[in-house]
Formats: C-alpha cells, structure tokens, sequence
C-alpha cells in the first residue's frame, strides 16, 4: 500500500452498523492519519438483530423501544465510535436486517455510491464466512461485489461516469464456533498493525451500548480478535486477504518479518508481551 499514489479513496461496506469499524477500524484509522480519504457504508440499521438491550426487552415482556427509536440510537452509537478512530464518512443505508438478501436494488443503491465517492479501494466482509451460507456478511460481500461490476459499466439510471475500483480486500471474519467456520482456509494473508490505536478501538467498542459492549466485554472481544497475531511478533492486528493477485518487479519481502528476524529474542519477546487492551479503564461517559 506505501507503493501506492495519495491520497487514496477507501470505501468500507458493512453489514450491520458495528461493522463499519469493529473488524477494520484500526486499518482505517492509519490510512486517515496519513490523508487517505475513508468512507464507510453500513448496508442494514441492525435495529432487529443487534439491538440486543431491546430484543431482551421484547423477550422478557419490558418496556422496549420502537424500532425507528433504535435505528436513530444505532447510528448515533456509530458516528460516535467512527468519530473516536477519525472516520468522518458514515453512510447507512437502513435497510432491514431481519434478513439481508442479495436484491438488485440494493446492488444499485451501493452502485451509485461508488460512483459517487469514487474509491481506489474496496473493503467489504469475507465470501467465506460461514462457508459461504449468504448470511448478512456474506450478502453485504456479494451486493459490494456485484455493484463493483455494475459501477464499472454504463447503468441505465445513472448518467454519471463509470468508476473502477483498482483494489478489493477482504476482512478475515472473527468466526463462530462452528463446523462452517472451519470448513475453509483461516489464514490471514494480510495482518495490519494496530497496537498504535488499539486504546482508540476499545473506546469505540465502549460506544456500543445497545449491544452491551462497554467495559468488559469491549475489552475481552478486542483481546481475543485482535490478538491473534501472536505467531508473528504483533500484539495487536486486523487481517485480510486479497481479491487480486499482487504483481511486482521483486518479490514483496515484508519488512516486518525481517525485523523480526534480525533483532534479539529478548526484544521480541518483550514487544510481543505488549498488554494494552485489558489495562484500559472503563470510564462510563467518557470517549
């Protein structure tokens, strides 16, 4: 990516409101601190499925807000996490989330936002989450795909210019303990450090009031998720793999392995080490 021209134009897709940071939010907040340009889409409001304060009300007969009540909370939750990692972009889409379907609309819908903000690079949920069942990710994958293609062309309902998008990552998904989680590769090709903004990612989990993240659980998920970098000397890390092939003149030598290579154990061990996330007070109100 440093090879790169600059700015570059990122567009994040996501399923539900949270994603739009949970999964690449540290990604993202380096390509901003270095002039990138970000915008994210969060295709569903999530008011059905991860409103989880108000699903407990509706299960145990308590006063449960309505709907559109949730929807306008949900995004506020979300425009506040996106602010704390500098994600000033966010768009919703609002469409329900009781089932998320590959329609053409919605295919449209994301299609003309490409080719409004006109990315260089596309973000968007791994095609082989929950082996491939078309759940919400994997729908949100394939809508970003489709209009992907869509925008590229001449479409019938929208004058302006075609748009292409130069480069397609895919985040690794966090799975599930299943056996679809482990029917495919769980390989990370691309792991991105985070240690430098991982506080900036508990404080946005903190936001997520409405699905019960703030304090511990904040802490716990983005210890475990993003910890899992540990084979390869990173503390704290988001993962991706790649739609293209990468082409070069040399072969892409990751200057971190060498690093890592070169220097005592005894330092690496030590960076290694590095605990960050459960050390981070949780201070109600705060962001």
């Amino acid at each position: 990516m440093d090879e790169c021209r600059e700015p570059l134009t990122i567009l994040h897709t996501a399923a539900h409101p949270a994603d739009s940071f949970d999964m690449a939010g540290g990604t993202l907040a380096h390509h901003i601190e270095r002039g990138d340009r970000v915008t994210v889409v969060a295709f569903t409001h999530g008011a059905r499925s991860h409103a989880l304060t108000t699903l407990e009300a509706h299960r145990h007969g308590g006063q449960a807000s309505s709907v559109e009540e949730v929807i306008g909370e949900k995004e506020a939750e979300v425009v506040r996490a996106c602010g704390i990692l500098g994600i000033t972009d966010v768009r919703f889409l609002q469409l329900d989330d009781d089932l998320l379907m590959v329609k053409e609309e919605h295919i449209r819908a994301m299609a003309r936002i490409i080719r409004e903000v006109r990315p260089d690079v596309l973000i968007t949920h791994s095609p082989y989450e929950m082996g491939g069942i078309p759940v919400a990710h994997r729908a949100c994958c394939e809508i970003s795909l489709l209009a992907r293609s869509m925008a590229h062309g001449l479409m019938r309902d929208d004058p302006s210019p075609p748009h292409t998008i130069g480069e397609v990552f895919f985040v690794w998904q966090h799975g599930e303990t299943t056996s679809l989680d482990y029917a495919v590769p769980r390989f990370p090709e691309i792991l991105i450090d985070v240690t430098d903004v991982i506080e900036k990612k508990v404080r946005a989990m903190d936001c997520l009031t409405s699905q019960y993240y703030p304090g511990g659980l904040a802490r716990k998920c983005m210890e475990s998720m993003n910890g899992h970098g540990v084979q390869l000397c990173v503390p704290y890390s988001e993962a991706f793999f790649r739609y293209y092939p990468e082409v070069h003149r040399h072969l892409p030598v990751c200057e971190h392995n060498l690093r890592t290579a070169s220097e005592p154990l005894e330092q690496t061990y030590r960076r290694l080490g590095t605990m960050i996330v459960p050390h981070i007070p949780y201070r109600p109100g705060v962001r």
